[in-house]
């Protein structure tokens, strides 16, 4: 009983410690398609500004590492396909920075899913 009190002690800041580190951008940023590369930057860059915690950046960042291994492992088409999609998306963070969606917390696919998914309020007439 001891032993579980004297760990509790010694790992509690630890766990306290991790919740106040500030949030990183992991490597690397190499997708293999220059497009998607310039959508990473600029979905981190969104993340960076947006004004969520540092657990809901993280979250947003491994959105983003989920991102570029899935261009990395996509072939043929599907590859295709999103290295068409990237630059439009690039310029949707971009747009999205210049208008303050990523400082109010919008940073990505998740934010979008979950606004898209949420009822709009009824008119009043």
């Amino acid at each position: 009983m001891r032993h579980l009190l004297l760990l509790s002690l010694v790992l509690a800041p630890l766990g306290a410690a991790a919740q106040n580190r500030p949030a990183a951008t992991p490597a690397p940023d190499t997708t293999g398609v220059p497009s998607c590369n310039e959508q990473v930057r600029d979905w981190r860059a969104c993340i960076a500004a947006s004004n969520k915690s540092t657990p809901e950046k993280n979250t947003a960042y491994a959105e983003v590492n989920r991102f570029i291994n899935d261009v990395r492992n996509a072939t043929g088409q599907n590859r295709a396909g999103l290295a068409r999609a990237c630059g439009p998306a690039s310029a949707g963070y971009r747009r999205m920075l210049a208008e303050g969606a990523c400082a109010r917390g919008q940073t990505g696919l998740y934010d979008d899913l979950r606004q898209s998914s949420t009822p709009a309020p009824a008119l009043r007439r």
